[in-house]
């Protein structure tokens, strides 16, 4: 399949273990590009530019092109899910830091440790017909629970449908960032503290054996006892605060001109303990966390990078509704109801009754679906529970009300004036269409019987 003749829809993003990218892979595998001008795209990449999307450089379109067309919206949320993991990758020292990554799915984890005697700890000979030392390994004693760290981005189709691509991809990675330290901040807190298995790192501090000199001081010789409590492991990571860094690289024996070269060269910095320093805010002042980074950490995932596009902008019924309908996508279906959204199912059984297609329907099938949403019972999905009915009542308001305005002359409509229109349904149309709708739609009186 071609990928200018792929379906995109809102359930793209909901199948199990399977993220909107490699979905799509699946529908447009890369191999088939190989010697192709679009070799080095993805399978999403050559959707942006199906639609003629750019969203880099001085020519980056608007946020608005996202929402020309039904298919092309869809598109949105994984521009913002991109957006957001590359600024959670950028200055991200959380690899260097990490063991290994573990993906679940759950939020809470029990994860295995083996801790050895000491007897253990040496391999001696094992004589014919002996048994073999066995080390065991456990499962942790506490859960583990997981956490969702996240940023809501609150602001209007009006304030953003003009605004380029590029400048908005910036604020996007900015909120990347913002969560890739909440991120570390977790991991350091556990490296520190422990996950609540009684697994939290020694503490050891200056002027207290095994540590030289007084507390507060900082020198080459106590970094050298510090490190040489790690036996049988290895110090090869450290943890410090902007200050305690600027302390270190004071130290005269860090002052090696090579060390100082690879930092001013890469901003990496490699102790002569053979330990990399890596700098943080979550480390508090005159502290150093130390660790043998192959064995210290591990890092559990539930999922990736999701974007919940339904709560993408805080949207208001009436001014907002262009902007909801194009994003509250839908999926699913049989036949022609899976191939458009609501409103064009609404435009188009409008059109229907009309006999014709007026330059005006469209707007007026958003406005009338708006109106009569707005009548609904809150706990009511007409997307779930009343679609058919749903459809044809907004394309009969929609219609009733464009012959009602051609005989007036009427050229422009809001949702403001389908609601007028629904305040006073004297229109044969009007009334079958709120009939149709009466199971779903909030009481405007309600009639009890009395027993005599």
């Amino acid at each position: 399949m071609a990928f200018d003749n792929i379906h995109l829809e809102k359930g793209m993003y909901h199948e199990a273990g399977r993220s909107f990218t490699q979905v799509l892979e699946q529908l447009d595998p890369s191999e088939g590009y190989r010697g192709t001008p679009l070799e080095n795209t993805d399978a999403f990449q050559r959707q942006l530019k199906r639609f003629g999307i750019r969203v880099k450089g001085a020519g980056s379109d608007t946020v608005e092109k996202f929402f020309s067309t039904f298919e092309s919206a869809v598109l949105f949320p994984e521009f913002l899910a991109r957006a957001v993991r590359q600024g959670m990758d950028e200055a991200n020292i959380l690899p260097a830091i990490t063991a290994t990554v573990t993906r679940i799915d759950a939020m809470d984890y029990r994860s295995i440790y083996s801790v050895p005697e000491e007897a253990d700890r040496s391999l001696a000979y094992v004589a014919e017909g002996a048994s073999i030392p066995a080390t065991a390994i456990r499962t942790r004693e506490h859960l583990v629970r997981l956490y969702k760290r996240g940023r809501m981005l609150v602001a209007s189709y009006e304030a953003l449908r003009f605004q380029k691509l590029d400048l908005f991809s910036v604020m996007l990675r900015q909120i990347g960032a913002q969560i890739q330290a909440m991120h570390l901040e977790d991991a350091v807190n556990v490296l520190r503290n422990g996950d609540g298995n009684d697994n939290a790192a020694a503490v050891f501090t200056a002027g207290t054996s095994p540590i030289s000199g007084e507390q507060g001081t900082l020198t080459y010789a106590q970094l050298v006892e510090f490190w040489a409590q790690f036996a049988p492991y290895e110090m090869n990571t450290m943890l410090v605060s902007n200050a305690t860094m600027v302390r270190l690289l004071k130290l005269t024996e860090l002052q090696n001109p090579l060390t100082g070269l690879n930092f001013q060269g890469t901003g990496k910095f490699e102790t002569p303990l053979g330990a990399s320093l890596l700098r943080t805010q979550a480390m508090a002042d005159g502290c150093i966390l130390a660790f043998d980074r192959r064995y210290a950490l591990e890092m559990v995932q539930a999922g990736d990078v999701g974007v919940e596009y339904d709560k993408l902008i805080d949207r208001q019924r009436g001014h907002h509704v262009h902007l909801r309908l194009r994003q509250d996508l839908h999926g699913g279906g049989e036949g022609a109801r899976g191939m458009m959204g609501m409103s064009e199912e609404i435009t188009a059984a409008a059109v229907r009754i009309l006999g014709t297609e007026e330059e005006l329907l469209p707007a007026l099938c958003t406005a009338a679906e708006a109106g009569l949403r707005a009548r609904l019972r809150r706990d009511v999905d007409p997307e779930k529970e009343c679609r058919e009915c749903f459809v044809m009542a907004a394309a009969l308001v929609a219609a009733s009300t464009l012959l009602s305005a051609q005989a007036q002359g009427v050229t422009d409509f809001d949702a403001g004036q389908v609601s007028l229109r629904l305040k006073d349904p004297g229109d044969s149309m009007v009334r079958g269409a709120l009939y149709m709708l009466t199971p779903w739609m909030e009481p405007d009186t309600c009639f009890l019987g009395v027993r005599a």
